[in-house]
Formats: C-alpha cells, structure tokens, sequence
C-alpha cells in the first residue's frame, strides 16, 4: 500500500484505508474536531474542510431560531427558510 494519512501522517502499511474529503484516514484517524470520537462507518458533517459528528455539528453550526431563545436547533423546511 502506498500514501499517507491525511491525519498522522503515517503510511498505510497494512488493514483500511477510509477515504473522505478527497483525503485517506486510517480509520481509527478519522474523527470529530470537536469532541474527536471515530467517525468511520457513520455519518458525518463538514465544515471548513473539517469532519464533525452530528452531535458536534448541531451544537456549534446548525442554525438556531432568532425568535426563540431557548436553544432551540431550526430544522430547514425549505432553502432559507426555517421553522
């Protein structure tokens, strides 16, 4: 096998390579920014180039309700528009 991790920087010697963000993990690598559990074989968010667990994403980027102050997450219903 040959290349790098885009994490540790370390070849891929022998086992998987998870391929995300047009970049190659080894699988145990490939985390959260914020809270840095794995995100191999789950869905995950980007932003800024950087992977995000759902959790992580919906408390720090998913747009919140300007009317509301209760921390309530917005779910889009439409492009823009929030409910």
């Amino acid at each position: 096998m040959s290349g790098m991790c885009a994490k540790c920087a370390q070849p891929f010697t022998s086992g998987s390579i998870l391929t995300a963000l047009d970049r190659k993990w080894h699988p145990d690598c490939f985390l959260c920014t914020i809270c840095r559990c794995k995100l191999a074989n789950q869905s995950f968010h980007v932003k800024d180039d950087s992977p995000y667990c759902t959790k992580c994403w919906k408390e720090n980027f998913q747009p919140r309700c300007a009317i509301v102050t209760d921390g309530s997450v917005a779910t889009a219903i439409q492009d823009g528009v929030f409910a």
